[in-house]
């Protein structure tokens, strides 16, 4: 249980220290420019300072359901592969590989739903898409239950060895 609960604790603390960081990420992106500044200032131009935290509540539930699988789905492997974790035993690099890759392809599912939501929603103004509910709306309405598991594959093939 201590492991699905430092993973809340690690999801809930990765998505208020980067999530402005990774909205100043996305701008550039969308909007094809190497400036910092340049960025910065459209956020504040498009969404005022509230603009960094644009897609924060998906952010916020990505991490949180994503690190507590993650964590819990590690440890449980780790232990269904035999390591005592409460020892103090070194983990082999097998196992830890194994365990790792099982935990990142767990968390991949959550991590890829909510992925598209934030990212989605960093990148419209505040006249387009409001909230995670009216965006969710209009991914079933105009792509369907596909639109929301659109790159899981490569969510996967990130996740799953590289965890």
């Amino acid at each position: 249980m201590k492991d699905f609960v430092a993973g809340l604790l690690a999801g809930i603390t990765s998505s208020v220290v980067v999530h402005p960081i990774d909205t100043i990420k996305v701008t550039m992106q969308y909007h094809s420019t190497h400036s910092i500044h340049k960025a910065i200032h459209l956020i504040i131009q498009l969404n005022s300072i509230k603009g960094f935290y644009r897609g924060l509540p998906p952010q916020l539930f990505l991490q949180c359901a994503s690190q507590t699988l993650f964590y819990g789905s590690y440890a449980s492997c780790l232990r269904f592969l035999g390591a005592d974790l409460d020892s103090g035993k070194p983990i082999s690099l097998l196992h830890n590989f194994l365990a790792g890759s099982f935990g990142g392809f767990v968390q991949a599912f959550p991590s890829c739903f909510l992925e598209l939501l934030k990212i989605r929603l960093q990148t419209t103004n505040h006249q387009q898409e409001a909230n995670v509910y009216q965006l969710f709306r209009h991914i079933m309405k105009t792509e369907g239950v596909r639109g929301l598991t659109r790159g899981l594959h490569a969510t996967i093939w990130r996740d799953s060895p590289t965890y």
